[in-house]
């Protein structure tokens, strides 16, 4: 991940689950949600050079997105990295969130189109330097070729459904 005012990059094993519920016949609900710790790294972009420091990094993901008749998706993922000054000399430590939010509208086949929102916040604490709190969001207009033109519902939940309602 790599804003333009600062990085964070992470190694990590991590563990999870995803699930999906039908809340209508024409409307899913898909959620993953992920922990785990692993090693990473983070810093700004200019600046001193000390400003960038490794260490244990326990970090989180959950992620929802809703699905609307093939046609539209709404999808948001929240994703957490605590660069720690465990495992690493020193005593420093950055906090970085990233949300992720997009809606997509299917056009035609595997192809859509959407809007994105992205929001990256970073508060970082550096041996004897004041703290840092930096964040940096982005608005785009995006283009999608899907793999699969139901954006990855299980068609299994579908046909279980009653068609005579």
């Amino acid at each position: 991940m790599s804003p333009q005012i600062f990085r964070v990059s992470s190694t990590a094993a991590s563990l999870g689950t995803t699930g999906q519920w039908w809340l209508a016949r024409h409307v899913a609900l898909q959620d993953t949600a992920m922990g785990g710790v692993g090693f990473g790294a983070a810093g700004v972009t200019s600046g001193p050079q000390n400003n960038y420091h490794y260490g244990a990094t326990p970090q989180a993901l959950l992620a929802l997105r809703l699905i609307l008749s093939d046609r539209v998706m709404l999808d948001t993922t929240a994703r957490e990295y605590y660069v720690s000054n465990g495992l690493a000399p020193g005593n420093a430590t950055d906090n970085i969130a990233r949300l992720d939010a997009s809606l997509m509208f299917r056009v035609w086949g595997c192809h859509a189109i959407g809007i994105q929102y992205v929001y990256t916040q970073r508060d970082a604490s550096y041996n004897n330097q004041p703290g840092q709190h930096q964040s940096v969001g982005t608005i785009g207009l995006a283009y999608n070729f899907l793999g699969d033109p139901h954006f990855g519902a299980v068609e299994w939940g579908r046909n279980n459904k009653d068609d005579t309602h």
